[in-house]
């Protein structure tokens, strides 16, 4: 018979070896669950992700969505905008040129009774009366003058506006002339202040121009030199000749003009701001229409160490 001991010791052998075997068996349960699990934790981590790429995604559709959206009304607004901006320009052309039709029609309607008026005052001239109707008729005859004059600078005004020239007669005659002619039609208090500067060795400056336009653009200047510039300053006329152009300058001291007001001191209607003169700033734009309708120039410079000074520039050979 075999041991006691012995059996018992293979007894115990092998129960050990089947624990083992039944604990390794669980351990390789326990272990192909957690690598389940694990697996399944990836799985899910992987769903998550692809949720949120999905979820990401919808919310970039979304915003591209929405960022065409506001294209979309932005192209839509500007688009109104664009037509809006056509519209109004186009009314804004239609009423100038009526406008424009207006100021021609109403200035040559206004000719021909102001014309009339200067014939009749001529024929009472005639007549040997009293001396103070002769000073009524004088004084009606200034006046008519005048309205001619306005009625002038209207219509040449809305032809320089409407990108036309003015209309000039060209005859021979000498610029220092005119420019004498000028200052001799101002006040004796007036004439004292102007001061007269010929930058020529014969004293004169002959030449195929306008001589009745060309008044009208010295006159306006120097009324505007005489009333802008400073009592207690001369204002100095200067006319020199440099190869084919004639040029003469109006300088007056009084204030000083901004560059913003020069860059804007020719167009029709304008007025410097610190000007209080009573006028329909008509005066400069028709300097600079008389100036180019002989093919010259006109420009402004003003400074507080030189003043101001409108220079207008002739070609001695005008073309038209």
């Amino acid at each position: 018979m075999e041991d006691t001991r012995e059996v018992n010791f293979k007894v115990m052998s092998r129960y050990l070896r089947q624990r083992n075997i039944a604990m390794g068996e669980r351990d390789v349960a326990n272990n192909e669950r957690n690598i389940a699990i694990y697996e399944r934790d990836i799985a899910n981590n992987e769903l998550n992700v692809a949720k949120s790429e999905r979820d990401r995604a919808v919310a970039e559709c979304g915003v591209a969505k929405g960022e065409r959206d506001i294209a979309e009304k932005e192209n839509k607004s500007s688009r109104y905008e664009c037509e809006q901006l056509q519209h109004n320009v186009h009314t804004l052309k239609e009423y100038e040129k009526s406008r424009e039709q207006f100021v021609a029609t109403l200035s040559h309607d206004l000719r021909n009774p102001v014309g009339v008026i200067k014939m009749a005052v001529d024929i009472l001239k005639e007549y040997d009366t009293h001396e103070s109707f002769h000073s009524m008729v004088d004084l009606i005859d200034r006046n008519t003058d005048v309205a001619q004059e306005l009625i002038s600078h209207l219509l040449d005004a809305n032809l320089v506006k409407s990108g036309n020239k003015i209309p000039i007669e060209l005859v021979r005659c000498e610029l220092l002339e005119i420019l004498m002619k000028c200052r001799k039609s101002k006040s004796t208090k007036d004439q004292g202040r102007v001061e007269l500067i010929c930058e020529a060795d014969n004293m004169s400056f002959w030449g195929v121009w306008d001589p009745f336009a060309l008044s009208r653009a010295f006159n306006n200047l120097l009324d505007n030199a005489l009333k802008y510039g400073a009592d207690n300053k001369r204002v100095r006329i200067a006319i020199w000749q440099e190869r084919d152009f004639v040029s003469i300058s109006f300088q007056n001291f009084g204030k000083v003009i901004s560059v913003a007001d020069q860059a804007n001191i020719f167009d029709s209607h304008f007025r410097v701001k610190y000007q209080k003169k009573i006028g329909w700033g008509l005066g400069l734009t028709l300097v600079k229409g008389i100036a180019e309708s002989h093919g010259g120039s006109v420009e402004v410079t003003s400074n507080k160490a030189e003043g101001t000074t409108f220079t207008i520039k002739l070609p001695l050979a005008v073309t038209i």
